[in-house]
């Protein structure tokens, strides 16, 4: 079942070789977690989910073979420079604010 995931994820992506997956079995149960280019992820969820609704699908039938039932997660990473940056900039002193006083005229 991961080759089958990778295999279509890497066709729906723009990086196939950001695409990982790893993988939690039980008895009765299969997770597999899915991680691409953050760039990525709006391909494999498609719009309203369909894709991803469709990914599971697949997966679920793969899954009934082996008498299991499969649970696909994917995993959404910011981008590191974005999270980088705002890191960084929080650590800073707050930006000075500075107001212009009102001249109201004296009665």
């Amino acid at each position: 079942m991961q080759a089958l995931l990778k295999t279509i994820a890497e066709a729906l992506v723009d990086d196939p070789e950001a695409v990982s997956i790893s993988t939690t079995e039980s008895n009765h149960s299969m997770i597999l977690r899915l991680r691409v280019n953050p760039d990525d992820t709006g391909k494999i969820i498609g719009k309203q989910g369909r894709t991803a609704k469709a990914l599971r699908t697949l997966l679920n039938a793969a899954a009934a073979k082996e008498k299991k039932h499969s649970i696909l997660e994917i995993i959404e990473e910011s981008d590191r420079k974005t999270a980088d940056y705002k890191k960084h900039h929080a650590s800073m002193d707050p930006p000075v604010v500075i107001q212009r006083a009102s001249h109201h005229p004296s009665t």
